[in-house]
């Protein structure tokens, strides 16, 4: 195998791990994380109840992010549930 189609295996190959383990981590409750930071559930739950303001404070109060970025963080959450990432 050419170390090209390899590279693009293992790829493959982590994609499907990080997928199973979001769910994995999603079915237990459990931070999900995105962009090398834990998001709490009680975010996540927010979105999926479509309280994006809830949503908004309860990432300002985890993180400390000022407004704005909460809210593009948020919906940065958002496009990636719909998208089933997390």
């Amino acid at each position: 195998m050419r170390d090209k189609d390899r590279i693009a295996e293992l790829e493959r190959r982590v994609d499907e791990l990080e997928q199973q383990m979001r769910r994995l981590l999603k079915d237990r409750g459990q931070p999900v994380r995105t962009s090398g930071e834990a998001v709490d559930p009680v975010v996540l739950d927010a979105i999926r109840a479509g309280r994006k303001i809830q949503a908004v404070k309860a990432y300002r109060e985890q993180t400390g992010a000022g407004l704005k970025a909460a809210k593009e963080a948020v919906e940065e959450l958002e496009r990636r549930m719909k998208r089933g990432e997390l």
